[in-house]
């Protein structure tokens, strides 16, 4: 992640949403009369792909036969929902 003083490591977890926000501590501007710095605040946006060859739409539909939530909607169907942009 670049910073005011170069790079610095920033590990985004699995499963973390978008617009999630990180902060790195002492990595941002200097504050006004201080000599102390602020944070760096790194916002994560997900981005999720448009189209997949059917390959991926293989592999997705294989994970999903893989998946043992019990949850109301299937997983297949949450991927469904996300790739053609419908919500139910």
């Amino acid at each position: 992640m670049p910073t005011l003083d170069g790079t610095a490591t920033l590990k985004i977890p699995p499963g973390t949403p978008s617009e999630h926000l990180f902060y790195l501590k002492g990595k941002g501007a200097p504050r006004v009369g201080g000599h102390h710095r602020g944070n760096q605040i790194v916002r994560v946006n997900i981005e999720v792909p448009k189209k997949l060859t059917e390959r991926q739409k293989e592999l997705l539909e294989e994970f999903a036969s893989l998946h043992t939530d019990e949850s109301s909607k299937s997983f297949k169907d949450k991927l469904k929902d996300l790739f053609t942009g419908v919500e139910s």
